[in-house]
């Protein structure tokens, strides 16, 4: 029952498989131009996700580094709203694998994200929201 669910991220404290990932994660910071690819993915986010603004039922698009949100309008916000799942369906039709929270729905691809997967992944989104009839 989502009514009694605990949402929070996941903890990988001291798991030691994670900590080797997070070992060879800071050694690719330091290998490659990961801070650079994050400042051209933040403003394609930015690009891309500013034009939801203009649909009726998006109350806030957010983009910090390499995070977008849109909020959608709901009569009772927050992440047990129905709206959640059913966006998730429409996503996965598209071959988007997307987790949105309630009336919220969250971008957080990984770093590596070529700029012609990111434009892909912001179209489909747009055509999800486009046609969610809220």
């Amino acid at each position: 029952m989502t009514a009694k669910t605990f949402f929070h991220g996941h903890s990988y404290t001291a798991n030691p498989l994670a900590c080797a990932v997070a070992l060879a994660s800071l050694d690719l910071f330091e290998e490659t131009p990961v801070l650079a690819n994050v400042a051209r993915l933040e403003s394609q986010l930015r690009a891309g996700l500013e034009t939801l603004r203009s649909l009726a039922h998006v109350t806030d698009v957010r983009v910090i580094g390499g995070m977008g949100s849109v909020e959608l309008a709901a009569t009772s916000p927050g992440y047990l709203h129905a709206m959640g799942p059913r966006l998730t369906t429409e996503f996965l039709k598209r071959g988007l694998l997307m987790r949105p929270l309630g009336n919220v729905v969250y971008f957080l691809p990984p770093f590596v994200i070529t700029e012609a997967e990111t434009a892909w992944a912001l179209g489909q989104i747009e055509e999800v929201l486009r046609a969610a009839g809220l």
